[in-house]
């Protein structure tokens, strides 16, 4: 059978700048100085919402570590979701260190590591771990024969006795992340597997997770009644929590990407701002977070351009800057990702903006928002149903469109509702190209909106 050893790219290369989006540079030096203060033999968790940047983090830690003056550690990336070939965490973390190292002492880990493997794949997953109240009892797991049981003992203090080589010169750390995306089996007895075996000195284990996902492989694998929050605790030597992204956050990484896109030259300042805090609503409701957030941009930034190459007889014929017209791209690129429905509405009726922003606020307000914690979530949702709502069918009142009965009060004070009011009725005019308001026959602006569409549905996938 041939060795999986190819499988795993090389480790170990010099560490890419990471760019410190969410200033956590602090949070960093400090948990590394932590981390390495200690004489190894500790697992480290980095707990966080998906979207919160836990692989950022961890990737910032990898440069910082590696950057060490003194007792520079060899720091090992591993990806358990991704990475997961053997389907054994014992066998895919030992391949993983061992890829870029060569000579007798690799050899022996790994021949040690397949030695114990089938020992531990089978009990520890089967037995909750008694580590909660003490340590693992490895009579539990190899009762079958005190035979067996004194094999499997010998097995893990060889494993154990070779690793505690392989680390000897220099320290290991090994960062894990998205194991919590992971099947639940698998990810549990990573866990036990991890805190059982990797108890070296020397050693370092940090996981990147979200601690929730973890507790609930925990009960699946070991049952409800099984306190997931202790039996954490009882093999976990710290913890740290990350907090989560804010729309401020994202909507600033959004200005970067775009920024690096080139496109902040092409739009207007208050523009620019506004395709920022619409496009944020994406990786916020969608991901959760700061995920996907260059994958949105990329998008956008491409239907911008096919938008300039539309034919002559699809293009915009009003009189609002040439630099406005993307943030209405931007609009339908929230929409279709975030309110598919609201999305089938306005390319259904292109000039009733109300509906469709109606539709939106409906879904939203059906979800768990994180609006009414954050308050750049709120602005960044009062900039799409600004632009959303100037495309029409509101009623006037003679001061503007009417916006109440529209289910907006939920997301938006009597304030806000006003300044809505003028910034709808300031983008008709600039529209029409008119200085009174009140004369204009007609109050939408009109958009190539289902020309725009087909760009959109091209790229992204059905719903």
């Amino acid at each position: 059978m041939r060795s999986p050893r190819n499988r795993w790219s090389p480790v170990l290369v010099e560490p890419e700048p990471v760019q410190d989006r969410l200033d956590r540079r602090g949070h960093v030096e400090q948990f590394c100085q932590q981390l390495m203060a200690g004489q190894g033999a500790t697992l480290h968790l980095v707990d966080g919402e998906w979207g919160s940047g836990k692989s950022v983090f961890l990737k910032m830690c990898a440069a910082e570590l590696q950057q060490a003056e003194h007792r520079s550690p060899r720091v090992f990336e591993f990806n358990a979701w991704s990475q997961s070939y053997t389907k054994n965490p014992l066998l895919d973390l030992t391949y993983y260190m061992t890829a870029v190292f060569s000579g007798s002492r690799t050899y022996r880990l790994r021949r040690a590591a397949k030695r114990i493997a089938g020992h531990v794949a089978v009990g520890v997953s089967d037995v909750v771990a008694s580590r909660t109240m003490g340590f693992v009892n490895l009579k539990v797991f190899f009762s079958r024969s005190s035979n067996e049981w004194s094999l499997a003992q010998q097995r893990l203090k060889s494993f154990q006795r070779q690793l505690a080589k392989l680390a000897g010169p220099r320290p290991l750390v090994l960062l894990i992340d998205e194991a919590d995306r992971c099947d639940p089996g698998y990810t549990v007895r990573l866990l036990e597997q991890v805190h059982f075996l990797f108890q070296v000195p020397g050693v370092y284990v940090v996981l990147a997770v979200n601690q929730q996902v973890i507790e609930n492989s925990v009960r699946r694998i070991h049952g409800d009644q099984c306190d997931a929050s202790q039996y954490l605790r009882g093999i976990v030597s710290r913890s740290i929590r990350l907090p989560g992204a804010t729309a401020r956050d994202v909507s600033g990484m959004v200005g970067e990407s775009l920024k690096a896109a080139g496109w902040a030259d092409k739009t207007q300042d208050d523009c620019f701002r506004a395709i920022c805090d619409i496009l944020a609503l994406v990786p916020l409701y969608v991901y959760g977070g700061i995920r996907n957030v260059e994958h949105t941009v990329a998008l956008a930034a491409r239907l911008f351009g096919d938008e300039a190459n539309l034919p002559e007889t699809t293009r915009y014929s009003g009189c609002l800057p040439q630099s406005e017209l993307p943030v209405f791209v931007a609009v339908l690129v929230v929409l279709r990702m975030v309110s598919p429905e609201a999305y089938r509405r306005l390319v259904q009726r292109p000039t009733d903006g109300a509906g469709a922003c109606e539709l939106l606020h409906a879904g939203l307000d059906s979800e768990n928002s994180r609006r009414d914690a954050d308050f750049d979530a709120a602005r960044c949702l009062q900039t799409l149903s600004t632009y959303l709502l100037a495309l029409g069918g509101t009623a006037e009142d003679g001061q503007g469109p009417v916006l109440e009965g529209l289910g907006l009060s939920s997301s938006f004070g009597p304030d806000v509702l006003a300044e809505i009011r003028e910034a709808v009725k300031g983008l008709r005019v600039a529209h029409h190209g008119a200085d009174d308001y009140q004369a204009l026959e007609s109050r939408e602006i009109e958009m190539p909106i289902r020309h725009w569409a087909t760009l959109v549905n091209r790229a992204l996938p059905p719903d």
